[in-house]
């Protein structure tokens, strides 16, 4: 397992596994003698075997290998997350009707019915 956390160089990103299957992409900062350092946060991770240094259980974290396709992955859903944000928020009512139809037609997935 610590195969891949001794090639790591600082520049380098690495995955961070959060307790519920959330995943964050993160670049290494610096390392100590015995601890990796992440940007923007200010856990540290053992570099034997890339566990969160204090942390035990549910609330735990550690870092896995960023492998492009988990990278790939991740960025998507990121993506997605962003969209659905700013649809979320977009202020339909200043749209025409026209043009409120053909997002709604646009909208309509599965062969789901239109509100008509």
């Amino acid at each position: 397992m610590s195969e891949w956390l001794d090639r790591l160089e600082v520049g380098d990103l690495v995955i961070l596994s959060h307790h519920v299957n959330q995943y964050k992409i993160i670049k290494i900062e610096r390392f100590t003698k015995t601890q990796i350092v992440l940007e923007g946060i200010s856990a540290k991770f053992r570099r034997s075997d890339g566990y969160q240094v204090g942390a035990h259980g549910w609330y735990s974290c550690n870092i896995i290998e960023a492998k492009p396709e988990m990278v790939a992955e991740i960025k998507g859903k990121q993506m997605r997350k962003a969209i659905i944000k700013k649809i979320k928020d977009f202020n339909f009512s200043k749209c025409g009707t026209d043009h409120l139809e053909r997002i709604l037609k646009s909208m309509e997935v599965n062969n789901e019915s239109s509100i008509y």
